[in-house]
């Protein structure tokens, strides 16, 4: 677990991680894959900046509101159907807030793309099932109604689970494609 977001005087994430490539981008920040100095840990980091969330914002609501979706990835990264949060981070000079979770390989819609069509039936199966399980964690243990599922915020994971994310909680799987590892048991798999 690394650090969690506090004080000032908290680590320079920038220091501590090595920026591998950028994964997404979209209205609230962009993601980063990155790997963790110290241990070689890959992670996804979404990156924040903050100086957009005051200038849009009255007083401290923006802080308040980073807060609180830190508090919900801490606690809701409790189930295995969920993206793990490992912590956060600001930058020095307050410009951006750093959310370092677990790395995913692809989304849904990436793995279609790339095969060119719809999942198989077992596929889609096995990967709803995933999402559909840490949906119901996060609505029943946590109070939380994902409002955005579609299948670029499905991600699937390096070791083969489907999770929820419980940010805007994006749901997550694993790349079902040859040479890659399948999130499906093998009788499953499309590529077995």
């Amino acid at each position: 677990m690394f650090s969690q977001l506090g004080p000032a005087g908290s680590a320079d994430p920038a220091s501590m991680f090595t920026i591998l490539r950028q994964i997404g981008s979209g209205s609230f920040g962009s993601v980063w894959l990155a790997a963790e100095k110290q241990s070689g840990k890959v992670v996804a980091i979404k990156v924040l900046p903050l100086e957009s969330k005051r200038r849009a914002s009255k007083g401290d609501a923006w802080l308040d509101e980073l807060r609180r979706e830190i508090t919900l990835l801490r606690t809701a990264s409790d189930h295995p159907a969920i993206i793990r949060f490992h912590g956060s981070f600001v930058t020095p000079l307050l410009e951006a807030a750093w959310l370092v979770m677990e790395a995913c390989e692809c989304s849904a819609l990436e793995l279609m793309q790339q095969l060119a069509q719809p999942l198989e039936e077992d596929a889609a199966c096995a990967v709803l099932g995933g999402v559909l399980r840490g949906l119901v964690h996060l609505h029943t243990k946590h109070g939380i109604i994902h409002r955005d599922v579609k299948a670029s915020n499905v991600l699937l994971s390096a070791a083969g689970e489907s999770k929820a994310n419980a940010q805007c909680p994006m749901p997550n799987a694993r790349c079902p494609m040859r040479g890659a590892r399948c999130p499906m048991p093998s009788a499953q798999c499309p590529n077995a």
